[in-house]
Parts: C-alpha cells; structure tokens; sequence
C-alpha cells in the first residue's frame, strides 16, 4: 500500500505542495515507490515538498528532485520551479508551515496521549488547506 497527499496551499503562488508521501514497509523495494512518484509527476509538473533532515529516504528526494535547500530542522525539495525567487518563497513558506500530523500514538499504559492543542491543530488542518488530493493504491 502506498499514499501520497497534495495539497495546494495558501501563498503557495498555485504550486502544489506534498504533504505526505508513503509506502508501506511490506511494498518497499517492489517499486511502489517509483510508481507512486511517477503520479505525482504526471499528475503536477511543478511541486514542492519538505523532510526532516534524519529522515532516511532524502537521498531518494534528491535523485528525483530539481532543487533543494537546508533551513532550520527541514530540507525543502522542488521540481518543476524555474524561477529562483519563487523557490525561495516556498522554501520559506514551508519552513514555516504547521506539522501535518501528530506523531506518534497515545501511550497507553500511563494514560498519557497528545495534547488537545496538538489535536486541534490535527483538525485545524483540513481549514488549512484549499483542496486536497489523495492517491491511495492497494497492492
């Protein structure tokens, strides 16, 4: 199984930006991946994308991307974008653009689970964004 969530975001000057890229660990090295992508890439010939610097597939980002940069704890990525001053808008944009989803999962044994700010945000979300596209495919 794999996903991919894109959504057009305010100030985003019609770019679409990618919220969520995922694969399943059982669809790993089957080319889901690369199926996945290649949606994207027929779906929206320009789009801008962030990652944690820790996350472990950037080096697969790069391979596919056309630009990047480094700012505070994300690497921002972009294909499609051939003016440099709107690159760095949306460098800027994503950088400060709320965390999508709540991490993680309610600890169970001690009771603890997130923050009601936190869900609020998680909900916040979808009045966040214009439009959203999901492609969900199960293999």
């Amino acid at each position: 199984s794999f996903a991919a969530i894109v959504t057009k975001e305010p100030d985003a000057e019609g770019v679409p930006y990618l919220q969520k890229f995922a694969v399943a660990s059982h669809s790993q090295g089957k080319g889901s991946s690369q199926a996945l992508w290649d949606c994207l890439r027929r779906d929206f010939p320009c789009l801008f994308w962030r990652s944690y610097h820790s996350n472990h597939i950037n080096s697969w980002y790069f391979r596919r991307c056309r630009g990047s940069q480094s700012v505070a704890k994300w690497k921002i990525f972009w294909y499609g974008l051939d003016d440099q001053q709107l690159s760095q808008r949306l460098v800027q944009l994503a950088k400060d653009l709320p965390q999508s989803f709540i991490e993680g999962r309610p600890d169970e044994e001690n009771g603890s689970s997130h923050s009601k700010e936190e869900e609020h945000d998680a909900v916040q979300m979808s009045e966040y964004k214009r439009k959203a596209y999901l492609a969900l495919e199960a293999i």
